[in-house]
Formats: C-alpha cells, structure tokens, sequence
C-alpha cells in the first residue's frame, strides 16, 4: 500500500533514480496515482522533496534527513474509504456548477481509475435518494438537480458525514463572518419565541444547519429559483418568524435574501416548529391545532401498537403529544426535509423492543398518511413511547421488606413512612415486629431492615440501621432493594429465556446468500415444525424490508410485527462466518416468533437477550459450539449485566 512515508522510505533506500513504471509497480499503483503522491509531497514542504524527470523519481534530501521523523513526516490530508472519497466528491460538484473532470477528481484523491469509477457508481446511487444525477459527457461529471434537492443532500452530508470531513470541505460563510453556531441558534430560539413557537432541541439545530445551507449557498449564487409551496404560510408565525431570522441574518451576512429563499426558510421554520405550548399537551390543545384526519390516524396507529404488543391503553396525553408530534413529521415527509437524529443508532441498539414498536408506529402512520418515515423520525417516535412507559412503568419485581424495632418512642413509624416516600408501589412492607420479639428463622422477606445484627436464613438481605435513621443507613436500604430487584429480573428472565430457547431451535453455521435467504429458509423450517402459519415468512420479511434488523455489528432479529406465530419461539443461529444484514453484519440471528397467549413472559426474555446481544457478551456467545454452552454463558451474561456474580 502507497503512502507518503513508504513512498519516501523507498526512494530514499535506493537514494538514486527509479523509474516511474517501476516504482508504481512496487505499490500497485497507476504512474498518474504516483504523480499525484509526489505532487502533494512537493507541494506540502517549503522546498522540493523529490526531484521528477525522464529517469524516474529521486529523493532530492539525504537519506538521514530529519524528514524521516515522526515530527515532519508529510501528514495525508487525502481521504480514506469510499464514504469519505464520496463525500469529498459531492463536495467538489457542489461547488463546481460546470462539473469536474473525472481524472483530477481521481488526482485530488490520489486513486486509481477503477477506484473513482467505483465511487462515482456509488455517489450516483445516493444522489438519486435526493432526487439528484450524476450526469457525465466525456471525462466531466456535473451533478444536476434542484436547488432544494442540493440542500438536501448537504444537510445529509453535514449531520451523517460530518466525521468524514464534509463540514471541513464546504466554505462556512458564518464562521468567516465570525458568527457562532450558539449566536445563531439564539437568534433562532428568540425570534420562534417572540412569534409563540416552540422548537425542540433537534428542531432548532435542524432550522439553524438549514439557515447555514442557505446563507452559504447564497454566497456562491445558487438560490433556490423553483417556487416552494406556501399555501396558507405567508400569514402564519412560521413566515413572521423567518422573516425576523432573515432580516438579522442579512444585517450580519451583509448580503441580500431572495423571497424564494424566504419562502424556503418558511417552510424549515413550519416543519420543525409549533405553537409554543411547550411540553403541556392535551386532547383539548392538540384539536385547537390540528385536523380531526391527524387525531384520528394517531388513534388508529396507537391502537394498532396496543393490539399487536399487547399493551395497556394509552392516555389522552400521550395521544396529544405524539399527534402534535405525528403533524410536523408529516409536513416534514411530505417536504423531503427530515429531521436529524443523532441518536438513532444508539437508540435503536440500546433500546430494541422500544425501538421496534417505533417501527410498527411508523409503518401504521407511512400507510395512513402515504409518506416514508426515515430511520432518524422512527428514533424521534421512540423517544415518544419510550418516555411514556418511563413515567407510567409499573415493576412487577416488587420487594417485601420487614422493619424491626426496638419499641421505642415509634421511631420505626417514621422510617415506614421514609420508605414508602422513597420507593412507592416498588416495595412492600410485609411485616413490622419488635425485634426482641421475632424469631428470625421463620422471617419470611426479601430484606430485613433491622437496629441488631440478626441471622435471617430466608432473606436475601438483612440491612442493620441505627435507631435514629440516617441518611447513609436509607442508602443501604436503597443498595438493597436495588440488588434484590436486580436479582429478581435475571432469575425470571433466565427462566422465561430456557422456557423460549430450546435445543431443536438452535444451530451451528446455517448459512445462504443474503440475509432474505436466511429468513425464509429458517422460517420454512418454522412452519415445519408447527410453530407458525405459512404467512408468518412473509411478515417476517415485510418488517426487515421497513428497517434492518441487525444490531450491535453482530446481531440480528429479525421477526413479525403483524402476524402471531401459533407459540412463543427463539430460534437460534450461531454461525463462524458473518452475514451480510444490511448495512451491518451478523453472526449471531435469532428468528423471534410470538403468540398472544404468553406474551408478558416472552417479553421478559426478548426484551433481556437483545440487551445482552446488544453488549460485548456477543463476541463470546458466537464462539459457542453447542445449546448447552449457549445458554449457559447467556445466563452467565445476564447475571453480570444485573451487577451478579453467576
């Protein structure tokens, strides 16, 4: 492999010259792609570094020079993988309405032929998602399309590819202009405000990285000249605030704003905004702003998400806020300008079952209002669900606890009443006795709060308090409930997990071509079995197709949102080689199957094993030869992630 220190360290072995074909063919490189290296290694020093002629290539310092050092070895600012090559070229023709010849693009990025081809084949892949083309006559490639579209794909650029230096690469007309990403999302914050609207955290970074877009490409002279749609918006808050943005950002820019783009800007502002009742929703306030279509589709879909998971109702609060929530995503859908979720990845690995009911939510809302929600807005309606079982989560793994005194001035009624204030439904208090009078061999409770030491062989802990409480003796109580709570959870959902995972459902090294093959063949085996209907594969596959499956770069599970298999299964598959599944990989799949008859137990044990899948228990349960050691480093694994020695 060519870099720049090799490619010094061997003319400098030689210290004569060597012929261009014959240093090129030593790296496995074209002679243009080598120019291209000694170009940039010239054109990184004060003076010249390698001498070039007819003869070859020759390094013009001694060998011994410092430039060896680690100190002043030419860095590569060249980028590395496609992704960061491709963004790299989408920032070029971004720049360059006349197009760019194919050969300098290869030359900037010092690759081969085949390697830019590749590429361009790749950014022509994406661009189409944004409505783009690549359009090529002759050895210029210009990319074509919309003004909006362009904005599009930057937005996508700067908030999924900005680590690949897509920000660093773009002219930042505000940083020039000395104006902070804090002063602008202020001035944002303060003209919604002042208009009664409300932006969330991500809302106000996306209208502030859209208003950058647009400033930055205003400055280049490409505004947006197609007509946006703004039927109804010129009198809203939405213009009013635009409006306001605008005339600060042209009194800071020094440059003037088209009505087009503040038509545009308008439109940002209304999609990623709404009346500024901030976090208080109710049915009352969201008919106030919406259309009875948007309540109504909401109901449905949650409705359909209760059903299919087996849930609780939910509340009317619940419905206003995710229906206010479900409005601006539809303007957003509709308007190809999608939210950026910078936690879509971490929430969909941290959180898988939250995360697959979002799924379920956002195919329900994509048939009802015939939009395609992105894998960024279902980590938006994630966040909706997830924070709805936060605030009404009822624990099942309630603990008993028995308070002992010492029969003196009733302080234990103080400390009852201490307990119950600090951990509510979570405990109960089985029993409250003198100490001097109970036989501690027949103590029957999860723990013992107690002024004595005292052996209590039936309780899982026995925590000694002194008479007048402190605040150090209700930590101990709180250390307490929380191992035996975490104790609880691993022993049921090690229980539920051998009652789901049995051996004929395990195999080693089940492969086939793609990750569809492997579906079908593994539920065609399912089917004959007995555990599922003929229409369970084809469910299976409609979930995978709304979104992969494949979590923690090892893991996939896929499984049906819609169709109940006949029982409640895990099948397991366990293979050397990785998968393809998506945009990930996977060794470790597991076919999920459920049925409504013991849907609360087979949660407990879905909800546990993608959590340790989901850890670095993965790497060590995929070098498992057989069901039994599968399941017992499984079980080992859910014990540690509970804070349990196994």
């Amino acid at each position: 492999m060519i870099t720049d220190e090799a490619l010094l360290r061997e003319l400098a072995d030689k210290d004569d010259w060597i012929g261009a074909s014959k240093l090129a063919k030593t790296f496995g490189v074209t002679t243009r792609t080598l120019r291209s290296y000694v170009r940039r290694i010239n054109g990184s020093s004060k003076s010249k570094v390698i001498d070039s002629s007819h003869s070859g290539y020759r390094l013009v310092c001694p060998p011994n020079s410092l430039l060896f050092s680690k100190q002043t070895t030419p860095t590569s600012s060249v980028p590395e993988g496609q992704d960061a090559r491709v963004s790299h070229l989408f920032a070029q023709l971004l720049t360059l309405e006349q197009g760019a010849g194919i050969y300098e693009l290869a030359d900037s990025l010092c690759v081969a032929d085949s390697t830019i081809m590749s590429d361009l084949q790749h950014a022509r892949e994406m661009a189409r998602a944004f409505n783009l083309t690549l359009t090529r006559q002759r050895d210029i490639v210009r990319l074509e399309g919309t003004e909006r579209s362009k904005r599009r794909l930057i937005s996508h650029l700067m908030t999924e590819q900005g680590d690949l230096g897509f920000v660093s690469l773009t002219s930042q007309l505000l940083q020039k202009k000395s104006y902070s990403t804090l002063q602008l999302n202020a001035l944002i914050a303060k003209a919604l405000e002042d208009e009664g609207l409300y932006a969330s955290d991500y809302g106000l970074r996306n209208i502030a990285l859209h208003l950058s877009i647009m400033l930055n490409r205003i400055s280049q002279g490409r505004t947006v000249s197609e007509l946006v749609d703004t039927q109804g918006l010129e009198e809203s808050a939405a213009w009013r605030a635009a409006h306001s943005i605008t005339i600060t950002a042209i009194s800071q820019c020094d440059m003037p704003i088209p009505k087009n783009e503040l038509h545009y800007l308008a439109l940002i502002v209304s999609v990623n905004s709404h009346e500024g009742y901030g976090t208080r929703s109710s049915i009352d306030t969201a008919k106030a702003y919406l259309n009875e279509a948007d309540l109504h589709a909401t109901r449905q879909a949650v409705h359909a998400l209760e059903q299919a998971y087996g849930l609780e109702q939910f509340g009317d609060d619940f419905i206003a806020r995710l229906a206010i929530h479900v409005h601006s995503l539809v303007l957003r859908a509709k308007g190809g300008s999608y939210l950026p979720n910078p936690l879509a990845e971490k929430t969909k690995a941290s959180y898988p079952l939250i995360y697959d009911m979002s799924v379920f939510l956002a195919n329900k809302l994509s048939d009802f209002f015939d939009i395609k929600v992105n894998e960024d807005e279902i980590a938006f309606l994630a966040f909706h669900i997830g924070g709805h079982f936060e605030n009404v989560f009822i624990d099942q793994d309630i603990v008993t606890v028995s308070v002992l005194h010492m029969g003196y001035n009733d302080l234990h009624v103080t400390l009852i009443e201490r307990l119950q204030k600090m951990f509510g439904d979570a405990i109960i208090i089985a029993r409250v006795d003198s100490v001097a009078r109970v036989d501690s061999a027949l103590l029957r409770s999860d723990i013992v709060v107690t002024p004595l030491p005292l052996q209590v062989p039936l309780a899982e802990r026995v925590v000694v308090v002194s008479p007048l409480v402190s605040d150090d003796d209700l930590d101990a109580i709180r250390r307490a409930v929380d191992s035996v709570r975490s104790k609880k959870q691993a022993l049921r959902a090690v229980s539920a997990l051998r009652q789901f995972i049995r051996p004929e459902l395990f195999r080693r090294n089940c492969y086939a071509k793609t990750h569809y093959e492997l579906i079908e063949l593994l539920c065609d085996d399912c089917k004959e079995k007995g555990l599922c209907d003929s229409d369970f594969r084809e469910a299976v596959l409609e979930r995978e197709r709304l979104s992969s499956t494949a979590f923690g770069g090892m893991c996939a599970a896929p499984h049906s949102v819609r169709s109940f298999a006949r029982e409640s299964f895990l099948y397991l598959v366990v293979n050397n080689r990785p998968l393809k599944w998506g945009n990930q990989k996977a060794n470790i799949i597991l076919l999920i199957g459920t049925s409504g008859d013991d849907r609360d137990s087979f949660k407990v044990a879905y909800e546990e094993l993608l959590v340790v899948l989901a850890e670095s228990y993965a790497a060590d349960l995929a070098k498992c030869t057989t069901y039994g050691a599968f399941v017992d480093q499984l079980e080992n694994a859910i014990m540690i992630e509970h804070g349990l020695a196994p």
